[in-house]
């Protein structure tokens, strides 16, 4: 079983959900090397890793320490924010045509808006297919096909109506 689940519950047992729940939730999972290697272990071999933000800078941090040879594109900036999107740092083990597609990797996944922005500028740029979000936790009220995640809130949680 998945770190996640006792995570989402010591937050739920601090908070009822909002922006406070969110927040210790992205804190206990980006800082987590537990949950950064339950993610790693979920990957299948040859695709390269899109990863963002302080998220991604953690993931980046952790694979060195494992002295793993994962490949990787790191970006900067964040679509929710309105900040730009840009590299920060790539190293793609003998060239961008070795691999034949990628994985977004993200702390959690709601909306799908940076996964989706990521994935539009890593294809655009590299041409390089981006078909999955790896996240630990997925928040979405309507599961998506194509993101595949250590814990997803309403499999476990009914949806409340306002």
């Amino acid at each position: 079983m998945s770190k996640m689940f006792s995570i989402v519950e010591e937050c739920l047992q601090k908070y009822v959900g909002g922006n406070t729940y969110f927040d210790e939730l992205d804190d206990k999972i980006k800082y987590d090397p537990e949950i950064l290697q339950e993610l790693l272990d979920e990957l299948r071999p040859g695709r390269v890793l899109i990863l963002n933000g302080s998220f991604g800078f953690n993931m980046v941090h952790h694979i060195m320490e494992q002295k793993k040879a994962y490949p990787y594109i790191l970006l900067t900036g964040s679509p929710r924010k309105n900040e730009e999107v840009d590299i920060y740092a790539m190293n793609m083990y003998g060239g961008k045509r070795d691999y034949p597609s990628a994985v977004f990797i993200d702390d959690t996944y709601f909306s799908g808006r940076t996964y989706y922005y990521c994935k539009g500028f890593i294809e655009a740029k590299f041409n390089l297919k981006v078909n999955t979000a790896l996240v630990a936790y997925d928040g979405s009220r309507h599961k998506a096909n194509n993101v595949v995640s250590l814990y997803r809130y309403y499999d476990h949680h009914s949806i409340k109506e306002n």
